[in-house]
């Protein structure tokens, strides 16, 4: 949990941040939550809460979104709930996000509620004993220890944004989830592929480590262990690692490919041999063999034969 509060005059600003954060019902208590502040902080406005709100729904590509008005065209506060989806029209792979703002308030007062992929924040600006009634009962009724489905779910969007490139996502999320469980694999692991990607190799060598202590089999933290190994120039030690890897899984290509790369870097007569017995190794495992169209894998088949010719034409 994070917390701020600056003042000025009468006024004061103050916020809390929760993540990850995700209780059953959250869109019910986040409402109270609105509810609650709208009354604190102007006290002197009665703004009707519309028992049966006015509901403005869109679909376009890949998002849904809904928009619920509590209050009068004077003021009140408006809830956007939003799903974006991973790939379009799976609502078992969408983004759930729900702000609500206020508008129309007295004296400059105002409040926003943003919840996203399990991150809480709440930021207020209105008269400084209101304020700090409003983060005490939000500390009571939001500030709790998220369950383990909550952080389950958290790391699993860590995975989702290493699969497709967002470092800086994938990063955040697994961070969240190891401030509640620091040994969680798969946040581990997302921690350790997204910090190597963008040049920390320092977090992604320690957090890979730290997974294979309580998973020393664990074979894509292996080959990405391997792969830091390699970018830091460690050749010995990231042969020792694909090998570890290869053991595992004796199938496994990109791992059979990495280790012919750690042995190129290695040197010597020795582990040019066995470079050529693993790009060979790469080869026989390809997993596109006959070069199907449309496989987005990783084939590292091309590469395998091209430094085969050039091994085989440098004796």
């Amino acid at each position: 949990m994070k917390t701020t509060q600056t003042s000025s005059a009468d006024l004061a600003a103050g916020s809390r941040t929760f993540e990850p954060w995700a209780p059953d019902g959250a869109k019910q208590l986040l409402e109270e939550l609105g509810r609650q502040i709208l009354y604190a902080l102007a006290p002197d406005c009665q703004y009707p809460v519309l028992s049966d709100p006015a509901r403005h729904s869109s679909v376009e590509r890949e998002f849904n979104e809904s928009r619920t008005r509590h209050g009068t065209e004077r003021g009140g506060f408006v809830v956007i709930q939003r799903w974006e989806y991973y790939e379009r029209g799976a609502a078992d792979l969408s983004r759930e996000s729900l702000v609500i703002e206020s508008y129309g308030m007295p004296g400059e007062c105002s409040f926003l509620i943003d919840y996203r992929e399990a991150r809480l924040s709440v930021n207020l600006w209105g008269p400084a004993g209101a304020v700090e009634r409003v983060l005490r009962w939000f500390d009571r009724r939001a500030g709790k220890t998220p369950d383990d489905e909550v952080l389950a779910a958290k790391a699993r969007e860590a995975v989702i944004s290493v699969s497709r490139g967002a470092w800086a996502p994938a990063i955040a999320s697994a961070k969240s989830v190891r401030e509640f469980q620091p040994d969680h694999p798969d946040a581990l692991l997302a921690l350790g592929v997204a910090s190597g990607a963008t040049g920390d190799l320092d977090t992604a060598e320690s957090s890979l480590r730290r997974l294979l202590e309580s998973n020393p089999d664990h074979v894509d933290a292996l080959y990405n262990l391997g792969n830091v190994q390699l970018a830091l120039k460690d050749a010995k030690s990231a042969v020792e690692t694909f090998r570890r890897a290869l053991d595992v899984d004796p199938k496994n290509h990109p791992a059979a490919f990495q280790l012919a790369q750690a042995l190129e870097l290695h040197g010597g007569p020795q582990a040019e041999l066995e470079a050529v017995e693993a790009y060979e190794r790469t080869v026989a495992t390809s997993p596109n063999p006959g070069g199907s169209w449309g496989y987005s894998g990783l084939d590292f088949t091309e590469r395998a034969v091209a430094a085969l010719s050039r091994l085989r034409a440098s004796r």
